[in-house]
């Protein structure tokens, strides 16, 4: 589906809740599963992770995904575990694009081969860039920069999402009050305040807001929770205090009535 398709009519607050509430985290989704979200510091058993997570019906897919390509990378005696699980179609396939991530296309075509994909899906298997080479586009791969820190404790996981971040507000007719002001929406539950601001731009360009509200709101309630990522934040800042990044940074925490961190003061 494409971009202008998603935003006709009332789907605008659909698109916001979606974009701002699921690059929130990378939260796993359900209390029975364990949190990927502390992998970094409290590792748990991945291919009993990867069957229950299946069993809940893999909801939070990008992020698992991105947790999984970390994984992979990180630790690739995961990969011979994880091959051994009786997995569903859907469920294979993440595994196979977390290991095309994880820069592992041959072990990826061996394990497809192994649950007996068709030979024509097996030959489509071919290297793609690392997913520290990739750049995310929507809310979604937020959610899959996400899952691989949180996999690692690596803020080089981080930085792809903030210079989303950046560049939407670097775009020439982007407001940084308006970023915000989708952010405060969200938070709020405001829909008329979102679509307010929706209606400053032409269709193409409402985009820029929105997904750039999604990556603010995430990095700003990531770095609540995580050290990691404040202390990414705060590196991010540095280089650039005087930036928009950082003054849409401040403004929010502003706004949240709550005390600048981590160096945006």
């Amino acid at each position: 589906m494409s971009m202008g398709s998603l935003l006709r009519g009332g789907a605008l607050l659909v698109v916001l809740l979606a974009a701002t509430a699921g690059a929130q985290t990378s939260r796993t989704p359900s209390p029975d599963l364990p949190n990927i979200e502390r992998y970094y510091e409290r590792p748990f058993d991945v291919p009993s992770f990867v069957l229950a997570w299946e069993k809940t019906g893999r909801l939070g897919a990008d992020g698992v995904l991105g947790f999984l390509a970390a994984i992979f990378a990180n630790e690739p005696e995961q990969i011979a575990r994880v091959s051994t699980l009786p997995l569903a179609k859907p469920a294979q396939t993440i595994v196979i694009q977390a290991l095309r991530f994880a820069q592992k296309s041959d072990e990826a075509r061996a394990l497809a081969q192994r649950w007996n994909w068709p030979p024509r899906e097996q030959a489509n298997i071919a290297p793609v860039r690392p997913l520290l080479a990739t750049r995310p586009e929507q809310p979604s791969h937020f959610n899959t920069f996400w899952g691989a820190s949180f996999a690692t404790g690596d803020a080089a996981y981080i930085r792809p999402i903030y210079d989303y971040y950046a560049g939407a507000l670097a775009e020439p007719d982007i407001g940084v009050d308006q970023v915000v002001g989708m952010v405060l929406a969200r938070i709020r539950g405001d829909r008329e305040a979102a679509e307010a601001i929706a209606r400053n731009y032409p269709r193409e360009r409402v985009r820029w807001v929105v997904f750039g509200a999604s990556a603010l709101w995430s990095l700003d309630a990531n770095a609540r929770q995580h050290r990691f990522v404040a202390e990414a934040i705060a590196q991010f800042v540095r280089e650039t205090p005087e930036g928009l990044a950082v003054k849409g940074l401040r403004m929010l925490r502003s706004a949240l009535r709550e005390p600048s961190q981590n160096g945006a003061r």
